[in-house]
């Protein structure tokens, strides 16, 4: 399931931006084909291509450019009109083809000798190259874009670098590293006193304090869940300091020889602010009224271009809560500058926003006309980015219409155009990147929430299994969009998503095993539940939660807070409560098939909590069966005992702000350092680094040298995002891109990686994608685990139980840790805070 090492990046985008350094269409101003003979072309103003870009006729543009590359033999005037060539296909949103342009001046310009106008040549490389790194950022290749504009940045002249940094800073903003794109933004600033740019660059800079700000306030409610009130209050000044800086900047741009266009596009900025809550100041409606209106008129004034089209469609977006006429009046605006200019592309997002509208007004005849008039313009403008909302959409009004048969048909239209574009779908403009949880997320729940209706209102048990399964292979399709989401980048593939070699994988999955398993998927929905389990013989049984996912993720919220608290005995309502809704309407099931191992793959919020822990009235659902967890399609494979594994161990027992020591990490060590020692172990391999030996390079140099166990007894924070993930080294934090670096440099593969005091926060279920994407990503089989911090006195028998029973036993992982848990609730300590905040999580 897992393809060669790869990067690319999904950031969430809602501001209006200029993308490109609009304005700087750096080679017409000096296109001197006008002035000599192969410029017949350009003495009429109906044929001067110059004029047909500046009237916005790019197609046009474009065919008289064509026509005048066969007129000439002058390799100078060549790469001027390939570099124009470039600007119209870009603004065409020809994204590929404007860089195939541009290469073809670059080749030009490199061929020749140095001293042919050596300066010149390379004021014109540097400004190719800048649109190059541009074009990268708007197909989303984003880490392409920074090396090549670090390498420009070499050979760029004091007045290209103000440019060279301005496109750096847009390549970390796409990338979601805002602190380096504010840098950036702030140098680039200081580099120019031209008006115009310097007003472009402050309004990049407050979009990147305004996504700042942003992220703080995710991981501001990722803290209150968490119940750290001094981590909250630091964030919270974070997020003020930088909605200050915004507002700041957007204020600094908004000059009065500012162009209309990013007056516009400023004020939408502000307006976004009002409307996500972030800017909590008076008359805030008040404002957004003023805002919208302002940017309104500035828009009326500015000449018609793609990025007035996208900005027209902002600007309908933010009037989502008015009246239906103060949508469509910027959209039918939008509409005919598009249709004027020729940009398919962006048509398409215009017809798509209208029949979006008439959508929402129940309307749905004429919402399905325009619907399906952008989704043929996506298709023959080769959009998949633009073409997947609007399969989505036409599916979500023939639901709506009753047409549940090619509602479900067109939703899988939806699926596989995501998934030709690896799921991780970056669009070609900024405006309309996305956050999976958004824009992706629903587009798979609301078809596996039409399959599994579908297979309960089936009497045939042969479609009402295919339905099932169909849901199943849909489920993991978002899990792998959703580590893909997280990491940023394509890391995680299926090898294919056809549906033939989905159903095959499937199939086998609980045939891999020598053991019975049982694989238990949970799919939450907005109303419902549905518990899906797959038996040791390939059958299917579904069984329907009705609790709304509102009330569900309170319910397991309360469960993560009182398993955690070892102070009372709370946890046992919760856990009974959860255990009847989950795992009761299957006990029957599990007892009739022999159940031998569970494994569980869980959605949502379900990831947070151990399923050890469930209760049923008189035993804890471990002492029953052993568990572990899954995100893949594939088991791992458990053949018994693994005495021949060596092992390297790491431990951290000093305070280092802001975790406390951990006294009984040595103990630790050593117990697990006896059981290598053991007799049964043939010429066992082990070392182990404490303290001051356990620095980044230690376990940098160790893991290469290739170790079946890691067992690293030191705080990991895994939290809501990969910036808020890391693992504590002695010298260093080391944080999450390293950390998978470190593991995937091992020359071979590792068995069992241990993280003895790590934790996952509780206030947002991402966080258990990195625990997870560490062992997907760097090809880790197995990763134990603990989901919060455990008292380390208590970490230690549980740790040198499961060691005995795997090696020295011979059980496998999943038995081994079920044997220490019981032994753990059978001595005195039935609480679980203890014990079943480790879980084993496979490959």
């Amino acid at each position: 399931m897992i393809s060669s090492w790869c990067r690319k990046t999904i950031v969430l985008v809602t501001l209006t931006s200029s993308f490109f350094l609009d304005g700087n269409v750096y080679l017409l101003a000096n296109n001197n084909l006008a002035n000599n003979n192969a410029s017949s072309y350009t003495k009429n103003i109906d044929t001067n291509p110059e004029t047909l870009y500046q009237m916005s006729r790019y197609d046009e543009a474009i065919k008289k450019w064509l026509e005048m590359l066969d007129l000439t033999s002058n390799l100078d005037e060549k790469a001027l009109i390939y570099n124009n060539l470039g600007i119209a296909y870009r603004q065409t949103g020809k994204i590929s083809e404007a860089i195939a342009q541009w290469q073809q001046a670059i080749v030009i310009y490199q061929s020749q000798s140095p001293s042919q106008n050596q300066s010149q040549n390379s004021d014109r490389l540097t400004k190719l190259f800048i649109d190059q790194a541009q074009a990268y950022i708007a197909l989303g290749q984003h880490q392409q874009a920074v090396l090549l504009l670090q390498k420009v940045a070499t050979i760029a002249s004091p007045e290209n670098m103000q440019l060279v940094k301005g496109t750096l800073g847009n390549a970390y903003f796409a990338l979601g590293k805002y602190e380096q794109a504010i840098a950036v933004y702030q140098e680039s600033i200081s580099l120019t006193n031209k008006p115009q740019i310097l007003a472009k660059g402050w309004m990049n800079l407050g979009n990147a304090f305004t996504k700042s700000a942003q992220r703080y306030q995710a991981q501001i409610q990722v803290e209150i869940e968490e119940g750290d009130r001094p981590e909250v209050t630091r964030l919270q000044n974070l997020r003020s300091q930088s909605l200050a800086a915004a507002r700041n900047a957007y204020a600094r741009s908004l000059q009065p020889d500012s162009e209309a266009m990013l007056k516009a596009q400023v004020l939408l900025n502000l307006a976004h602010l009002i409307q996500a809550d972030l800017d909590h100041e008076d008359d805030q409606d008040q404002k957004l009224t003023v805002y919208l209106q302002q940017a309104s008129d500035f828009l009326a004034i500015a000449p018609p271009s793609r990025s007035k089209v996208y900005t027209l469609l902002d600007l309908a977006a933010l009037h989502q809560q008015s009246s239906p006429s103060l949508q469509m009046r910027p959209l039918e605006q939008a509409r005919a500058i598009a249709q004027s200019i020729g940009d398919l592309r962006s048509e398409s997002f215009v017809l798509g926003a209208i029949g979006k509208v008439y959508e929402a007004q129940g309307d749905f005849t004429r919402a399905l006309s325009f619907t399906s008039q952008a989704q043929w313009l996506a298709q023959t403008n080769n959009s998949a980015d633009s073409l997947y909302r609007w399969q989505w959409q036409a599916g979500r009004i023939l639901n709506a219409r009753g047409e549940r048969s090619k509602s479900i048909e067109t939703y899988r239209q939806a699926i596989a155009t995501l998934q030709s574009i690896r799921s991780d779908l970056v669009a070609a403009d900024r405006g309309f990147q996305f956050d999976v949880r958004d824009t992706v997320e629903p587009v798979y729940r609301e078809l596996i929430e039409l399959l599994m209706t579908e297979s309960i209102s089936t009497s045939n048990l042969t479609n009402q299994k295919s339905m099932i399964e169909e849901a199943l292979q849909v489920s993991e399709l978002l899990r792998l969009s959703e580590l893909q989401n997280f990491f940023g980048d394509e890391c995680l593939q299926t090898k294919s998503t056809s549906k033939a070699n989905l159903d095959r994988e499937s199939q086998s999955l609980v045939k891999q095993s020598q053991q019975k398993v049982a694989l238990i998927y949970s799919i939450i929905l907005d109303q419902q539940t549905y518990i899906v389990i797959r038996l040791p013989d390939n059958s299917l049984k579904s069984y329907l939660v009705d609790v709304s996912k509102a009330k569900f993720y309170t319910k397991i919220k309360y469960l993560r807070f009182t398993l955690e608290n070892v102070a009372t005995n709370e946890y046992l309502t919760p856990a009974q409560e959860i255990y009847d809704l989950l795992i009761r309407p299957i006990e029957k099931d599990l007892e009739r098939s022999q159940v031998e191992l569970l494994v569980f793959v869980n959605d949502g919020i379900l990831r947070t909590v151990p399923m050890a822990a469930l209760y049923d009235g008189k035993q804890f659902l471990i002492q029953k069966h052993p568990i572990s967890y899954l995100v893949g399609s594939k088991l791992p494979d458990e053949t018994g005992s693994f005495s021949q594994l060596n092992l390297v161990a790491f431990g951290l027992s000093e305070a280092i702000a802001p975790f406390k020591a951990l006294p009984n990490v040595l103990k630790e060590l050593e117990e697990v350092e006896k059981i290598w020692e053991s007799p049964i172990n043939k010429k066992p391999e082990w070392k182990t680094f404490f303290n001051r030996d356990f620095t980044f390079e230690s376990l940098q140099t160790q893991i290469k040298q290739g170790y079946g166990v890691v067992h690293l007894a030191t705080h990991a924070k895994f939290g809501a995002t990969p910036e808020t993930t890391f693992l504590q080294a002695f010298d260093r934090k080391i944080n999450l891109d390293q950390l998978e670096s470190i593991l995937r440099s091992s020359r071979t593969q590792i068995e069992l990686l241990v993280l003895s005091a790590c934790q996952t926060a509780a206030g947002d279920n991402r966080s258990i994608l990195g625990l997870a994407g560490v062992s997907l990503r760097s090809g880790v089989k197995n990763v134990l685990a603990t989901l919060w911090a455990v008292d380390d006195a208590d970490v230690v028998p549980l740790i040198k139980d499961f060691y005995t029973e795997w090696q020295t036993n011979g059980l496998t992982k999943a038995k081994a840790l079920q044997q220490a848990q019981i032994k753990s609730i059978t001595k005195d300590n039935f609480h679980p805070a203890s014990w079943s905040a480790f879980i084993l999580v496979g490959n």
